[in-house]
């Protein structure tokens, strides 16, 4: 299978689930942004239960910017927050210190835009779970009527009425750090599965193909 399928911010454990089952996968760089998805926020675990980061974007109002072209907004210091915000929520994980070093470099080098952002941080967890995947980037905007790949651009939501994950993929379940307090947490950001499971993060995305 073929696939369709937007940049994310250290997407939804669902959004890899897609990328492990897909044959081929095309990243869009030229469809237009989506306010509130997971193109720029990813979600994870806190003892108060859900916390959702966001990378903040120059002119987010303009609902007509090219993924390509959107802007991070670097005069916050969003990066010493989702920093501080990750390292609190995982340093009781089992695997954090394992990747803490690698990953403490995309939060402390200064990204302007949102895509070379996604997309290192994507190929660095690509190799930490283990998968030689076989993408490549879309080379103009495919409309879901002439696309010849699976379209799943947003099939993973943040909005649970236009959520398509629970159809497409089975649930992963594991142990998280705050679990006893807040019930277990599905489909978080890849960041939770990678730290609570280490490298046999990669052997259960697979298996839940």
């Amino acid at each position: 299978m073929n696939i369709l399928i937007e940049s994310t911010y250290a997407g939804p454990i669902a959004w890899y689930q897609l990328l492990f089952k897909a044959e081929a996968v095309t990243f869009d760089q030229h469809e237009h942004f989506v306010k509130a998805s997971y193109r720029n926020r990813c979600r994870i675990a806190s003892p108060n239960g859900v916390l959702t980061l966001s990378v903040p974007i120059e002119n987010g109002r303009n609902k007509q910017q090219v993924i390509n072209d959107v802007r991070i907004h670097n005069t916050q210091s969003w990066q010493s927050l989702h920093w501080q915000s990750i390292c609190t929520a995982y340093r009781r994980s089992p695997f954090f210190e394992y990747y803490e070093d690698d990953l403490h470099a995309f939060y402390h080098t200064t990204y302007d835009s949102l895509w070379s952002f996604n997309t290192d941080l994507f190929v660095w967890i690509a190799a930490k779970l283990g998968k030689e995947l076989n993408y490549d980037f879309s080379k103009k905007y495919e409309s879901e009527s002439e696309t010849d790949k699976k379209d799943f651009r947003s099939a993973v939501h943040t909005n649970p009425k236009k959520d398509q994950s629970a159809v497409l993929v089975s649930p992963i379940v594991y142990r998280q750090v705050f679990e006893e307090k807040t019930g277990f947490l599905p489909n978080l950001s890849i960041f939770d599965l990678l730290f609570a499971e280490g490298p046999n993060a990669g052997a259960l995305l697979q298996g839940s193909m």
